[in-house]
């Protein structure tokens, strides 16, 4: 028996042996294969054999050239010394490939061997890293894989390590990533090692996938290539990654190789291709906008290489016909796909023709707009500011840079000082408007414009294959003349001028003409429909490339350009401009269109610029407003937006964008019909919004007061909808509705409703309708439509479709509360001692067998908190979860993560805030005063499977960087303590190492947890200084113009530990209002942003201490935050004063609204008093939609009253004694939220707490009269009559309190006869 289990080992070890080896085996011919692909693609390149004969004879002994420095080491792009590998290179291809004199020839290998180990042992250097890590290994890869099998191993082995595997380095990204890995994959097969060439292999692939962050580089999903930061770089660095990928999937077709680009890979790479590098580019021209510094090289213009399309048409074969009608177009065929699109992750929007390509450039704050590096690029500073290319030949801008009149660049508005356009470093954008909005056909883009002292406000109309310019509000000091440039190309034969008389001029090269009403030149036409200071000339123009580079050659060059420009003046004020660019027309069919076009300038004003062409509308709001369109027809935005209006009949179709990438909805109000469109979200926010309204169709359709809400948590969720009408008419109403609610949203196009139908219901009613279908689960993802008939029996059109989800309900919660046991051992039980604790981070990694197709999470929190999957943000709330008494409750948020999860390893990560879970009256005895969450994520897998991930004990902590200041009560809310020294870049990554952070602790707290149905804090209002003064030595005091709650925010720099405080004051008097201040510490990077993130500062004024500098206006800015809720009612009239107050008193109630409740003051006490509310709620209710703010405040009552009934003077904050005149508000909340929408539910929700309420009041009357009860604070009446001060303070020095007045006890005898009167009329409807 031993001997026969010793003869199965020795079998099995023989086999595992003989496998090994073919192993082995297989992996050796993968090596060989990749080799002998990678030599024949080099050996695809021809051989001058004059040039190597050159080479041969100048190569000394030593291996070096005679004419080259390898000693001196050089800054930017100049490095001379790599002419010797770029030799080598030639000389190895020409020793390898047959049919050249030089072909195996013993005499030039031995010349190429002593070129490498001249190279390998000398090393020149170069302060441009590039060189070092992708330059010199580039070239010294190609003549050491092409001597493979000519020279020794050992050799070989000892020269191949120079290269360096760099792929490691997780900073090289996009094309430096191929490029380092192209490295790897060569020294993989000089080494014969297929690991290594897997690594590479790997590694390129690892760069096909959508990077969503602003600032990551790489492919974005609309289609854009960045590199160096939020930069546009589809030209240049996207250009070579092409070429690259193209490359690479051609090189391992059929290989082992071959798994790493994967189905999905290839259709990002393909969709970049199509619908982005081939929509940049126009014949052999790519657009100057999109290649960054290549625009001063000689060849940076150039479009994509044939032989990548031609790499496409074998590697996707099904869209052969698309690459080839792409190559024909590169040699002059029309351009196969004419449309419009808005890069909406890189501000520039092109437009092609079939013979012609427009674009235009713009800049904001979420993109860099051009660079200056190595000395490339030196007057480059105007092209991301508003230019256009214009081409109809394709050789409009061929070679015309070094002669370029670099502050005339087409587009563009500037000053013309010969230094105006010299860049330095990175062009980084300061406005935050900037945007654009396109339906494939045609669109709009338009921004603010704020540079080197000019200011304008610029938008470029793409309609009808015409470009309409308009500029207005253009108003620059400076005492050089601002001009606007038209174009600035090379002059081509003759360009025509008309003008208002009718004359025509023909003008040939060095002329120039005046107030032309139109020019011609080249195929294009230009029209000045408002006139102005317009100057056409074709001067010689002079230049060389080191003008632009300082590596260009300084060979001067000239050639005669067409210029065409508007001038606004010295010191323009208030200047403007209109043009049009007419492209791919004869002389004799622009004359005619310009005879007969039909296009309009509707308004060209600092609130909107507009223009209408046959029916179609194109509209710039740069603020919220209203504009008559004509022909009957008027348009109102309550947000700054960009629309894009066609009629079609009776119906329209509507595309908007938001320029400012921050707003979550838009309600436009067309003929007085309100249309509500969501803007899009996440990696879509920017893009277009699509809606169609028919000419009777219900809209603003909304579930418990909300617009497509997440977490619902009631049964029987309600459902609102209005009445929409685009045209006119007296009388009409709705006599029956119909609601479809289905459980996919194929089900409700088909107009299925699988889980209620609700058939014809003859009602007017549209407001809060039941949902009376099958019962829905947590988690439930139901969408619904609704159609109304009308007074005349006829239907209207179905709806748009709206959704809601459901949420979790107490039994379906598994997951535990957790915190951290660190904050515990600090915290201070939420007494009124200063805060130590820092604010901890949370994260749990898990891994995905495969991609999502539904991912939700819920996160509960005790305090603030952020949530974050995978390095990045989730949604755009801040100061999350709406305020709740957390003695009794803990709301939480409903995210969708879908789209933020990926295949393998994956991290959801939680920042929380101390804020209110020390607040002293939310603390539990059992519950130590520190911030914890509560999260549950449910994640369905494109098999089905079903995942779900919890808050337990296996999730990381680690204490975080921000602190709060104060102790989070009245007087104490004071700020946060921000240390950059302690930042750990990547914490919330899957790649990053918790290895040493603590376990989180789990915790049992006695609280309900609910869904927060509401609209969530966000940053609505962008507040800019008005200036900074240096008010005494290093202090520095900012005016931002207006008193408001929200967050500061201000670009840093200085030393490792320098405190710098701000102080913020609502008084200009005074240096610091309340207590309210923050502090930045600076880090080892020496310079950050500070910005509130789990408290927020109040006041107009900041004082800065700590700086090391006075800083600029351009890096500071605020940001009011309040709930997003919605206007309703809008007041204007003939009085300036009656409209002042007006928007005054909005702007008060905004900003003490922030957390869904009502605050008495957003300093000093934070509270939400019912007796400040009975002076607000009619007027909110009013002029806002506030059904869900109000109904969670409401909600908030019926939590903090106490076992005997008693209601404290505040809600959520449980602050304050007991009286009619305050706590009644428990009583008139619900019942102006009646009367308002109608709602039963919160009547009947509410009545117990009234009757407890009223019945706890009821003892503390005796004859049918209230007295007086309670302590100093009990029993409030009126706060501030006139004269209150001096006599508040006379009272107190008596031993009296407010509630100890006469007044005061008639005033609250008076409140509860209208506490108990109303509450009458309530039990009538209750009842």
């Amino acid at each position: 028996m031993k001997c026969l289990k010793l003869i199965f080992c020795l079998l099995y070890l023989c086999c595992s042996l003989a496998e090994a080896k073919e192993v082995q085996v297989d992996a050796q011919k993968e090596v060989d294969e990749m080799t002998g692909r990678l030599v024949a693609s080099y050996l695809e390149t021809k051989v001058d054999e004059d040039i190597i004969a050159g080479y041969a004879s100048a190569l000394r002994s030593d291996g070096s050239f005679p004419d080259l420095d390898y000693v001196t080491v050089h800054e930017g792009s100049f490095y001379p010394a790599g002419s010797h590998l770029k030799r080598l290179k030639s000389m190895a291809i020409a020793y390898r490939k047959p049919g050249n004199k030089y072909y195996n020839s013993g005499k030039l290998l031995k010349q190429i061997v002593a070129g490498i180990d001249y190279w390998y042992k000398v090393r020149p250097k170069s302060r441009n890293w590039w060189f070092g890590d992708i330059g010199a290994p580039q070239d010294y890869m190609v003549p050491l894989i092409l001597l493979k099998g000519k020279i020794s191993e050992k050799k070989l082995l000892h020269y191949s390590s120079y290269l360096q595997d760099l792929t490691g380095n997780k900073g090289h990204k996009g094309k430096n990533r191929t490029w380092v890995s192209a490295v790897t994959i060569h020294k993989g097969c000089i080494e014969d090692n297929i690991e290594l060439i897997r690594t590479g292999i790997e590694s390129i692939a690892s760069t096909i996938k959508i990077v969503p962050e602003q600032g990551d580089e790489g492919i974005k999903v609309d289609g854009s290539f960045h590199q160096h930061r939020p930069q546009l770089y589809s030209g240049g660095y996207g250009l070579s990654y092409v070429d690259d990928i193209a490359y690479y999937l051609r090189l391992v077709k059929g290989t082992v190789f071959e798994s790493y680009f994967t189905q999905e890979k290839k259709e990002i790479f393909i969709n970049l291709l199509m619908g982005g590098h081939r929509l940049l580019g126009y014949r052999e021209t790519f657009d100057f906008g999109a290649i960054g510094r290549n625009i001063s090289r000689s060849e940076g213009l150039s479009n994509i290489s044939p032989v990548t399309l031609e790499y496409m048409e074998q590697n996707d074969p099904e869209r052969v016909a698309d690459y080839s009608a792409w190559k024909k177009h590169l040699s002059g065929a029309p351009f196969p796909a004419p449309g419009n699109k808005y890069f909406w992750k890189s501000d520039i929007m092109v437009q092609h023709g079939a013979g012609y390509y427009l674009s235009a450039k713009v800049i904001s704050t979420r993109t860099n707009g051009t660079e200056m590096l190595n000395n490339e690029n030196l007057k480059g500073y105007n092209l991301p500011l508003g230019a256009t290319n214009i081409l109809t030949s394709g050789k409009e801008y061929g070679g015309i840079f070094p002669i370029w009149n670099w502050n005339k660049i087409p587009g563009t508005t500037a000053i013309q000082h010969p230094d105006s356009a010299r860049l330095e470093g990175y062009l980084f954008g300061k406005n935050r408007y900037g945007g654009g909005v396109s339906n494939g056909k045609n669109g709009v883009i338009a921004y603010e414009h704020c540079y080197k002292g000019v200011k304008a406000k610029k938008a470029y109309f793409f309609m009808n294959d015409v470009l309409l310019c308009l500029g207005t509000d253009i108003a620059s000091n400076a005492p050089e003349e601002v001009v606007t440039t038209v174009n600035q190309c090379l002059f081509k034969g003759e360009m025509v001028v008309g003008k208002e008389e009718g004359t025509t001029s023909v003008y040939k090269e060095n002329a120039s003409a005046k107030n032309p009403a139109w020019v011609y030149h080249d195929k294009v036409g230009y029209l000045f429909p408002s006139g102005g200071d317009v100057t056409v000339s074709s001067p010689k123009q002079t230049g060389a490339w080191k003008d632009i580079n300082i590596s260009g050659s300084g060979k001067k060059i000239s050639a005669d350009i067409f210029n065409l420009w508007i001038s606004h003046g010295v010191k323009a004020k208030e200047g403007k401009y209109a043009y049009m660019v007419v492209p791919d027309r004869s002389l004799k069919e622009f004359q005619t269109f310009a005879a007969t076009q039909n296009y309009k300038i509707i308004q060209n004003s600092s609130a909107v610029q507009a223009v209408r062409v046959n029916h179609q509308y194109a509209v710039v709001f740069y603020h919220p407003g209203i504009i008559d369109l004509g022909e009957g027809l008027t348009l109102a935005a309550d947000k700054q937006v960009i629309v894009y209006l066609e009629q079609k009949g009776t119906d329209y179709d509507i595309w908007v964008a938001d320029p400012l990438y921050s707003q979550k909805r838009v309600c436009l109000t067309l003929n007085g019909r309100e249309v509500q469109i969501a803007f899009p979200g996440d990696e879509l926010t920017g893009s277009t919004a699509f809606t169609n309204i028919a000419t009777l169709q219900p809209f603003d359709l909304r579930c418990e007061y909300l617009s497509s809400p997440l977490g619902i948590d009631i049964q029987q969720p309600r459902l609102s909808w209005k009445m929409g009408a685009t045209v006119p008419a007296r009388g009409r109403r709705q006599t029956a509705y119909q609601i479809l609610v289905a459980s996919s949203r194929e089900l409700l196009d088909a107009d299925r409703g699988d889980l209620w139908d609700s058939g014809r219901v003859n009602s007017a009613e549209s407001v809060n309708i039941v949902y009376e279908g099958v019962p829905l689960s947590a988690g439930k993802r139901c969408f619904w439509k609704v159609r109304f008939s009308d007074e005349h029996n006829h239907w209207s059109a179905w709806s748009t479709t709206a959704n809601w989800r459901m949420g979790l309900f107490a039994a379906d919660w598994s997951a535990r509360w957790i915190g951290s046991a660190e904050m515990e051992s600090q915290r201070v039980g939420g007494k009124k001692v200063n805060n130590v604790m820092a604010d901890p981070w949370f994260r749990k990694t898990f891994e995905l067998s495969e991609i999502s197709q539904d991912a939700i999470i819920y996160v509960a929190s005790i305090g603030y908190h952020e949530l974050y999957v995978n390095g990045r943000k989730v949604g755009d709330a801040v100061l999350s979860p709406s305020v709740t008494d957390h003695k009794s409750r803990a709301r939480y948020m409903t995210y969708d993560i879908r789209n933020y999860l990926k295949k393998g390893t994956n991290v959801i990560a939680l920042w929380l805030g101390t804020s209110w879970a020390v607040f002293p009256a939310y603390q539990q005895k059992d519950r130590p005063a520190i911030p914890m969450a509560l999260a549950q994520a449910e994640i369905t897998l494109s098999s089905g499977k079903k995942l779900r991930i919890v808050s337990d004990n296996t999730w990381k902590t680690h204490a975080s960087p921000n602190t709060l200041l104060g102790y989070w009560e009245a007087h104490h809310f004071e700020g946060e303590c921000y240390d950059a020294a302690l930042e750990k870049d990547g914490w919330n990554t899957p790649e990053f190492d918790d290895s040493g952070w603590a376990m989180a602790k789990a915790y049992s707290t006695d609280v309900t947890v609910s869904s927060d149905r509401t609209e969530p804090n966000r940053l609505l209002d962008e507040i800019k200084p008005l200036s900074v003064q240096e008010i005494s030595p290093g202090v520095y005091r900012v005016d931002m113009g207006i008193n408001y709650a929200g967050w500061f925010e201000m670009q840093l720099q200085g030393q490792p530990g320098d405190s710098i405080v701000f102080q913020f004051s609502e008084r200009e008097k005074d240096a610091c209002s309340y207590g309210i201040h923050s502090i930045y510490k600076v880090g080892p990077k020496r310079k950050g942003t500070f910005c509130n993130r789990f408290n927020y500062m109040t006041g107009r004024w900041i004082q800065i201490t700590g700086l090391r500098y006075k800083p600029q206006l351009d890096q500071i800015r605020g940001w009011m935050i309040r709930p997003d809720y919605c206007r309703s009612g809008e007041f204007e009239c003939d009085i300036p004063l009656l409209n002042d107050i007006y928007r005054t008193t909005l702007w008060t109630f905004e900003n003490l609204s922030l957390g869904n409740y009502v605050v008495d003051c957003p300093h000093r006490e934070r509270c939400g008093y019912g007796g400040d509310a009975l002076a607000t709620t009619r007027t909110a209710l009013g002029n806002y939609q506030l059904g869900a703010f109000y109904n969670k405040w409401m909600e908030d009552w019926r939590d903090v009253q106490d076992p005997e009934g008693n209601v404290p003077y505040t809600a959520p904050t449980r602050i304050g004694g007991g009286g009619p005149s305050w706590s009644g508000f428990c009583i008139t909340l619900p019942w102006e939220f009646y009367r308002q929408y109608g709602d039963v539910r919160i009547l009947s929700e509410s009545f117990p707490t009234i009757q407890r309420w009223l019945s706890f009041v009821e003892t503390k009357s005796q004859n049918d009269m209230l007295v007086r009860w309670g302590g100093k604070w009990s029993f409030l009446g009126d706060w501030l009559w006139p004269d209150a001060w001096p006599e508040r303070s006379a009272m107190e020095k008596q031993g009296k309190a407010l509630g100890d007045t006469r007044e005061t006890l008639f005033f609250n005898n008076c409140h509860w006869i209208y506490s108990l009167e109303t509450a009458a009329q309530l039990s009538l409807i209750h009842i």
